[in-house]
């Protein structure tokens, strides 16, 4: 045991010596290949949940939503709007990436993106100020 009573590897919030903070529920942006990564990285992992996913296409809705049992929508708007969901990870086609960080930021989400943040230095800039 560490100092305080935190065993390595655990996540805590605050100053508070017994604090540990419950895992991250995450929004998925994109069930391709960059999407499946992190859904297998999250999946194992004891700090994420897979609350939601988002995806145009109906075929990796419904897989996701039949492994994980977690919500699913076919617009990015529903997966930002969705109580649950506190963190989103962005692996949409590149062309999406600035205009979804800036939405999830605005709906109050914390963002992972995928590489490329965006396409141009105008739209990253964009996704900066969005989040300040």
């Amino acid at each position: 045991m560490r100092r305080g009573g935190f065993r390595p590897g655990q996540l805590f919030m605050g100053n508070s010596d017994n604090a540990v903070a419950e895992p991250v529920r995450m929004g998925i942006a994109g069930l391709g290949l960059a999407g499946a990564f992190m859904i297998r990285a999250a999946a194992i992992h004891p700090h994420f949940v897979l609350a939601a996913a988002m995806d145009p296409q109906p075929a990796p809705r419904q897989a996701f939503s039949q492994r994980f049992g977690a919500r699913v929508y076919d617009d990015f708007r529903g997966l930002c709007e969705d109580p649950d969901v506190e963190a989103v990870y962005v692996s949409s086609p590149h062309r999406f990436h600035a205009e979804q960080a800036i939405a999830a930021l605005a709906h109050g989400k914390h963002v992972l993106v995928e590489k490329p943040l965006a396409l141009t230095m105008d739209e990253c800039n964009a996704v900066v100020a969005a989040h300040s």
